[in-house]
């Protein structure tokens, strides 16, 4: 009776450790929130990469001198020579119809685009629409519903802050690294261009990462990352979903994305222009008739922040009112002999 006492509960012990299954039950306490972002998210990654036909002429090795280059091309094969050239990257499907947001710099000399899902099924993609100033493109495949992202919001970002990346670095399918959101509002020059507004963080984005998402806890997008920073250690980058959000919506509808031109959307909407000065914005005209004259901004007021969030430079200003287009209006943070003022700001088309 003892032997058969002892044998059933070494036997329900036995079963307890394991799940149906068979496979060992996984402590609770190991199931982070970083492991439940990753397990919502992952599906919703993919690999891209591209491929490009290069045509090359093997060039002569006596500098220009025509008797000779005519001997080069008489005695050596001198036919153009085919090669293909790939890239690799990655994306993040945000609708379930197979939209996909990745870099631009990740297909920008792709003429055929490979998309492959986290299940291992491949497809081609198609160029939806591309977005040169914001290093942002559209895909989109034909693989019926699919798994995506939500997206979130990158403007309430805390220093700090729990950051997940997942990409493809180095061609390593489905990394993951985390870190934390180490700046706002960074800006960067790569390719002769200017990148404003990015998110710094330290988890590590290396090339590959290019295109994939940058998620908060609770697993949604709230950035692209872009490793377009060479050299760096310990710094990534990543472009803020609210700006992304809205180049989708222009991409996606078909409409152009407007230019984030500072001086020309404060004169439209606000009557007002600009000039950089060493320490930010300072107004330097105001049409007479207009929204920035009726409630009493002058020329010499420092610019100083919209809707609560600071703006250093022209290309910020442009953004932050390109994001505002539409609202009834904006709150204006203005600097004045040493004091700050917040002012509602009806928006309305100036005109003359």
């Amino acid at each position: 009776m003892a032997t058969t006492t002892w044998a059933t509960i070494l036997t329900l012990v036995l079963l307890a450790g394991t799940t149906r299954a068979g496979a060992p039950e996984t402590d609770p306490a190991r199931r982070s929130r970083v492991v439940e972002a990753v397990e919502r998210a992952g599906p919703a990654v993919v690999n891209i990469s591209t491929e490009q036909v290069v045509v090359q002429r093997p060039s002569s090795p006596f500098g220009g001198d025509p008797f000779f280059d005519q001997f080069f091309r008489d005695f050596f094969d001198s036919r153009p020579r085919r090669s293909t050239r790939t890239s690799l990257g990655s994306g993040v499907i945000v609708q379930s119809d197979g939209t996909i947001l990745t870099n631009e710099h990740v297909i920008l000399r792709g003429g055929r685009i490979h998309v492959t899902l986290a299940d291992g099924r491949e497809f081609d993609a198609k160029l939806v629409g591309r977005d040169p100033d914001s290093d942002l493109a559209v895909l989109r495949i034909n693989a019926g519903a699919l798994p995506h992202i939500a997206l979130g919001h990158s403007d309430d970002l805390m220093i700090g802050e729990t950051v997940i990346a997942i990409g493809n670095p180095f061609g390593l399918s489905h990394t993951v690294t985390t870190g934390v959101v180490s700046a706002v509002k960074r800006s960067l020059q790569s390719g002769g261009r200017t990148f404003t507004d990015f998110i710094q963080t330290d988890a590590s984005i290396n090339p590959g990462n290019s295109g994939g998402p940058l998620l908060n806890i609770l697993g949604e997008l709230v950035g692209i990352n872009t490793a377009i920073y060479g050299n760096a250690q310990g710094i990534g980058f990543a472009i803020p979903v609210d700006r992304a959000r809205r180049v989708v919506d222009n991409l996606v509808s078909g409409r152009r994305p407007p230019e984030p031109d500072g001086n020309s959307l404060a004169w439209d909407l606000l009557g007002l222009q600009a000039r950089q000065a060493d320490d930010g914005l300072v107004v330097a005209r105001v049409r007479g008739g207009s929204v920035a004259e009726r409630i009493g901004i002058e020329r010499g007021d420092r610019l100083l922040g919209l809707d609560g969030q600071g703006v250093d430079s022209l290309d910020e200003l442009g953004e932050r009112l390109e994001a505002a287009r539409g609202a009834p209006g904006v709150v204006l943070s203005l600097g004045r002999g040493g004091r700050r003022y917040d002012i509602q700001v009806p928006l309305s088309r100036s005109r003359g």
